[in-house]
């Protein structure tokens, strides 16, 4: 049996190697039905569970590259022939104990817990080919909405610099009274002596508001038209 290799520490007197292989079955009860029936969800990670001793000049340093990578939580490869009957080659080490054994100098006693790595799956893009020219209702709505939200942000970046803002006006007439025929006028000047002088009839609820006002000291009147 070849050495089992982590990394580019060669893991000596190894005394046990455990595979933990799991299956993911969903039990599903059939109504109206005897039995049950199991929906397989592919497999769990494998977990590999190594103990051995570890001697000799170099047992420390080895052992201390190991803790490095644990520690890091590093992808380091793994070769033995219980990995190769597996097709287990790259893993993590989830745990790492470390016993120094008395009686003779660099000697230790371990125990490796290992976790298969599986790389995430690749996103797959599709690529659609169409005439030169021409463009998806998508492209459109994409396009649509960037200028939308350009023309926002550059309207706010106007109210900003300006200092401009909504003044909202409320009117209450009594029960049954017509909004149609009244007009709110808003005169005054700005905070940098510019006279304003604008009026409305739009309102909703006799809530009449104009925007991109800027600020200042301003008058309100209701008017009849």
């Amino acid at each position: 049996m070849a050495q089992p290799m982590l990394g580019e520490v060669e893991l000596q007197l190894v005394q046990n190697i455990l595979v933990d292989e799991n299956q993911i079955l969903n039990l599903h009860s059939i109504p109206a039905l005897e039995g049950d029936f199991f929906q397989k969800l592919g497999r769990r990670i494998s977990r590999i569970t190594l103990t051995g001793v570890i001697t000799g000049t170099e047992s420390g340093e080895g052992l201390r590259t190991l803790r490095e990578k644990f520690r890091a939580a590093e992808l380091v490869s793994f070769v033995a022939d219980i990995a190769t009957a597996t097709k287990l080659d790259r893993v993590v080490i989830e745990a790492m104990d470390v016993r120094e054994l008395a009686g003779k100098p660099e000697r230790f006693e371990y125990a490796l817990t290992l976790r298969e790595f599986i790389a995430p799956p690749r996103s797959q893009s599709v690529i659609e080919t169409q005439p030169t020219g021409t463009q998806t209702s998508d492209q459109t709505v994409n396009e649509a909405i960037d200028e939308d939200a350009d023309q926002a942000n550059a309207d706010q970046v106007n109210n900003i610099v300006n200092a401009l803002g909504t003044l909202e006006v409320q009117v209450e007439l009594e029960d049954g009274g017509d909004f149609s025929s009244l007009r709110v006028v808003v005169e005054g000047e700005t905070t940098s002596g510019e006279s304003i002088s604008t009026w409305s009839q739009d309102q909703e609820n006799g809530l009449y508001r104009f925007e991109g006002i800027q600020e200042g000291t301003y008058t309100v009147q209701v008017e009849l038209q």
